[in-house]
């Protein structure tokens, strides 16, 4: 409670700070106080805070996640849970899988001072497999362990827009490990973070943390903003003794630029790197366990860019194509892996008819990953490269004044393992 009192204080104070000299001296911090609570609504409106929406219009909210498209959250044809930048802001939360606490239905239980088991219809384990994990689009999902690191997932939480948690099957549209569920973080825009942030305490248990944004533009139509974030934990309290201890450090930026009104380019890119403690159980030829207790520091290091156009040719149409590149690398004594992930992603929707919507899409995911061997854990290959095709179609009708909504698709994916899939929905 003393960090997370720290931490609202100084948030505020620094806050206050900023828009005092941006008032007094009207220059470039001019503005920056941005409402984190905004919503936009289909009509157009802004409401600075949910607490000033009517029932009406909390069930308008937009989602893009079941649809790949934007759509009021009563349309959506699926168990859909969203939260939002204030929902994060009045938790106290300070790390993202703290925040999925919030979620209904959604188990979360955290292992240690730097490790969470987070799933959605199955068993709760670190690694919950069929759970996707994507941030602005891009899949976090390890296919080596068949789950998510979650302590490799963050960023400044201020800078978060919702987090659109899907419980049940999405693997028609986003793929075979949406099978349980999935989770879609999806950051502001950059021209909804202008200005600067500064948050900064530290107490018993969060030690020290600290993030630093600051959002600024070049023109009308090319916004950015750039941000670092450290921080570092205290281990958890064991009478046996604990050593998970955590510190991280990461940075990165994101640029929207509004080549005109009908096209969209977004470059965004990020970097961390850190060290998590743990204890590894190691097998020996030692009577009487046969085992060995040791304490080590995990290295943890990940670059990724992501490059997104998006091109709008009616309220009815639109073509979106993604290409990222993501690289991670880990250290454990007993795990060590390198990956380099490529992913390209094609989606286009239009109307075939007036009461017709048909969607679109093809997709092309490498990774590759080399995992050195050591006396505990080997793998065969070593070096091994796995790659994924998909296709996926869906066609949507209106009835009934758009009272009664039919979609009919499939998803046709071949894998370096399993060959040909089809996943059909209606």
């Amino acid at each position: 409670m003393r960090s997370l009192t720290l931490r609202s204080v100084l948030t505020i104070s620094a806050t206050w700070f900023w828009w005092l000299l941006a008032t007094v001296g009207g220059g470039p911090l001019e503005g920056s106080m941005a409402h984190a609570a905004d919503i936009n609504l289909p009509n157009g409106n802004e409401i600075r805070d949910l607490t000033e929406l009517g029932l009406e219009e909390l069930m308008t909210m937009e989602v893009t996640s079941v649809a790949l498209k934007s759509q009021p959250i009563t349309q959506a044809p699926a168990a859909i849970f969203v939260l939002t930048q204030e929902d994060i802001r009045r938790s106290g939360a300070n790390s993202i899988p703290d925040a999925l606490r919030l979620v209904p239905g959604l188990i979360v239980a955290r292992i240690d001072s730097n490790k969470w088991a987070v799933s959605s219809r199955s068993e709760t384990e670190r690694f919950s497999d069929d759970l996707l994990v994507m941030v602005d689009g891009k899949t976090v999902w390890s296919p080596s362990v068949a789950g998510t690191f979650w302590e490799t997932i963050d960023t400044v939480l201020e800078d978060i827009d919702r987090i659109e948690v899907i419980r049940g099957p999405g693997g028609t549209l986003l793929g075979a490990n949406a099978i349980n569920g999935a989770i879609n973080i999806i950051t502001k825009k950059a021209k909804d973070t202008q200005g600067a942030l500064v948050t900064i305490g530290g107490g018993t248990e969060e030690r020290a943390f600290t993030s630093v944004r600051y959002g600024g533009h070049i023109g009308q139509d090319f916004h950015f903003r750039v941000f670092g974030k450290a921080f570092e934990r205290d281990r958890n309290f064991n009478e046996a003794g604990s050593h998970d201890d955590w510190r991280m450090g990461r940075g990165g930026f994101r640029a929207d630029w509004d080549v005109n009104p009908d096209n969209v380019l977004t470059l965004q890119s990020n970097i961390y790197t850190g060290r998590a403690g743990q204890q590894s159980t190691i097998p020996t030829l030692i009577a009487p366990d046969f085992t060995n207790t040791q304490a080590e520091d995990v290295r943890l290091q990940g670059q990724d860019l992501l490059l997104r156009w998006g091109h709008t040719f009616s309220k009815q149409s639109d073509l979106t194509v993604q290409l990222y590149y993501d690289r991670t690398q880990r250290e454990e004594i007993s795990f060590k892996e390198r990956r380099q992930t490529y992913d390209f992603d094609l989606r286009h929707r239009f109307p075939l008819f007036s009461n017709q919507e048909i969607l679109w899409g093809f997709g092309f995911r490498s990774t590759t990953d080399d995992i050195e061997p050591d006396r505990t854990f080997s793998a065969d290959p070593a070096h091994r490269t796995l790659r994924t095709i998909k296709g996926l179609i869906q066609d949507e009708f209106r009835f009934l004044n758009d009272r009664l909504r039919l979609a009919v698709g499939a998803q046709f994916l071949t894998h370096s393992y399993t060959g040909l899939l089809i996943q059909p929905t209606v």
